[in-house]
């Protein structure tokens, strides 16, 4: 196809048609706004997974693999309980997305490996009666608009929050 422009003759190539959402701007503010709140909090759980996976590497007895267990899961009743329970239930499903893709691991299976299966299940149970599904996966094609604005985070595009980061 071609199209003159100013005397000259200029190339157009026909696209592949694209969806556009009408309501793109609002859905964008809407996930911006949950993920200056939960996108620390999903990057310290993917820390703290790590950093506990390492020490539990270290050593050999369940008894002593139980009480790291237990005490990294007070340290974090103690410095996140407030922050998560000041959450609204989209951004409770958002932060466990995001845990996902921090950690390759479902709430359900972070706290099924580390806890018990029975604690897990339990607390998948009492998540069910708020809406929460711990087992809630992050899918970066469902999710495009939270890949799009981490990727903004990462290049410093958008300023990171580090309110609920602990001290």
């Amino acid at each position: 196809v071609s199209l003159a422009t100013y005397g000259q003759k200029e190339k157009v190539t026909e696209l592949d048609e694209a969806k556009v959402d009408p309501d793109f701007q609002n859905k964008y503010n809407a996930t911006l706004r949950r993920m200056r709140n939960v996108y620390p909090l999903a990057l310290e759980a993917g820390r703290l997974v790590r950093e506990l996976d390492v020490e539990l590497e270290q050593v050999d007895s369940k008894r002593k693999k139980r009480k790291i267990t237990k005490v990294y899961s007070k340290e974090l009743k103690e410095s996140y309980l407030y922050a998560i329970k000041d959450l609204y239930i989209e951004e409770g499903v958002l932060l466990m997305k995001l845990i996902h893709r921090e950690t390759s691991k479902t709430v359900a299976d972070i706290v099924a490996s580390y806890r018990g299966k029975i604690r897990s299940e339990f607390y998948d149970q009492l998540g069910k009666i708020w809406s929460q599904d711990l087992d809630a996966t992050y899918d970066p094609k469902k999710e495009w608009i939270t890949e799009l604005i981490i990727r903004q985070i990462q290049n410093n595009e958008i300023a990171r929050s580090e309110e609920h980061t602990s001290e």
